[in-house]
């Protein structure tokens, strides 16, 4: 119960920061140097709250929403958010076909790991580049059953092979301290 008021609270806050960074990011100069510091603390709050929602459902104080997701329509409303986030340096991309079965999942697991793979993402491209997210119908061979695609990919440096075997722990990072 005290966790779940707590986590609230921080919600509420985290709505304020958000709204009110909006608000600066609409009024600043596309040209102002000040929009990547504004940039930053969107991301930081956006990720933030999904966070406290990992958290969450981590205590069973909030279930996983498992419902049917149109994940085009989830990917074109991420991509509004998704371009704040990488600022005028990097182009995104997103692209569904036409007729894009839909899926069983959680929209906010969803948009936590989309907006993790694009964070990591403009990390590996510090100049700029390009980030595509495509979506495909993958009909299932032999006994596998139908899937949907989603896959992130960038123009950045890449991993190097001795990150590779690591990719997978939970708390491995390349990141600096406070920096991931």
């Amino acid at each position: 119960l005290l966790s779940g008021g707590v986590a609230h609270d921080f919600n509420n806050l985290l709505t304020a920061i958000q709204g009110n960074g909006d608000l600066l990011l609409d009024e600043l100069d596309p040209a102002d140097e000040r929009r990547q510091y504004v940039t930053h603390i969107l991301k930081a709050a956006t990720s933030a709250a999904a966070l406290t929602r990992q958290l969450l459902a981590f205590s069973r104080r909030q279930g996983t929403g498992r419902e049917p997701l149109d994940l085009a329509r989830a990917a074109d409303g991420m991509s509004r958010l998704l371009r704040r986030v990488i600022g005028d340096r990097i182009t995104l991309t997103v692209s569904a076909p036409e007729g894009l079965w839909p899926i069983i999942g959680d929209a906010g697991q969803l948009d936590q790991v989309v907006l993790n793979l694009v964070v990591n993402a403009c990390d590996a491209m510090p100049d700029g580049g390009q980030l595509t997210i495509t979506l495909a119908n993958r009909p299932g061979a032999d006994s596998r059953p139908d899937e949907v695609e989603l896959a992130v990919s960038d123009t950045g440096a890449g991993i190097d092979e001795a990150t590779r075997p690591h990719i997978f722990e939970p708390f491995f990072t390349t990141k600096a301290p406070g920096h991931g």
